[in-house]
């Protein structure tokens, strides 16, 4: 009901003076009958992260976008930091670390600047070195959803033997590189060595099996070989 409509919305607080004109009306009608839709405007392009809030906020989006593919929050656990070679519970400061220099990366980027705003940044960025805003921006950052990790996703495969050296599949004996991806947390401290003999334990084998024909196989399946 047209009618209606406008003696509503003449009451609301969204009448202006267009509304009077009867060619605004019509128009503003006729794109109501035809269903067209209202499409904002799109965002900036420029992610949060390239943009200078000066904020906590700000300084843990910063964090995460630096520190992506070096540490994961995981709630019952706490941070996990990857080593090269696992994801190991930071035991040792290793992500205020990190955030640490977040900050005073963020320090340098703004003295190396030549801007009108140059100053300002400058002091943004010294404030964000602080103790407290350091401490904040490593809290703020155990929620981004970069960082963030299912505990379920630790460990799930029981056919891996994580070593010094590599990564071990048990179901076919090879050895792999260390992977991010494999989200292991725990480290044997031996070195995998296809080549490896034990001359004991081959001396003990050996004279089961002259006893014993077909122990070794068997023994072999036992141990799943």
């Amino acid at each position: 009901d047209k009618a209606r409509s406008c003696g509503l919305f003449a009451q609301s607080g969204l009448n202006r003076d267009k509304w009077a004109r009867a060619d605004y009306r019509n128009s503003t009608w006729k794109s109501i009958d035809s269903g067209d839709v209202y499409q904002a405007p799109a965002p900036d392009s420029t992610s949060l992260e390239a943009r200078d809030f000066g904020t906590d906020l700000d300084a843990s989006l910063r964090f995460a976008e630096a520190h992506v593919d070096h540490v994961r929050h995981v709630y019952g656990i706490g941070w996990l930091a990857w080593d090269e070679r696992r994801w190991k519970e930071d035991s040792e400061g290793r992500v205020a670390q990190l955030a640490k220099e977040s900050a005073r990366a963020w320090t340098l980027a703004a003295v190396r600047g030549n801007d009108q705003t140059r100053e300002q940044r400058i002091r943004s960025a010294m404030g964000l070195e602080s103790s407290g805003h350091i401490h904040a921006s490593v809290d703020l950052a155990r929620c981004d959803p970069r960082l963030v990790l299912p505990i379920g996703d630790l460990d799930r495969d029981p056919w891996v033997l994580n070593v010094e050296n590599g990564t071990l599949d048990l179901r076919t004996g090879t050895l792999r590189p260390h992977r991010r991806a494999d989200m292991i947390t725990t480290l044997s401290p031996v070195t995998f060595d296809s080549e490896a003999r034990h001359s004991t334990r081959d001396c003990y084998l050996d004279g089961i099996e002259a006893h014993t024909p077909g122990m070794m196989a068997f023994l072999a399946r036992c141990i799943g070989a």
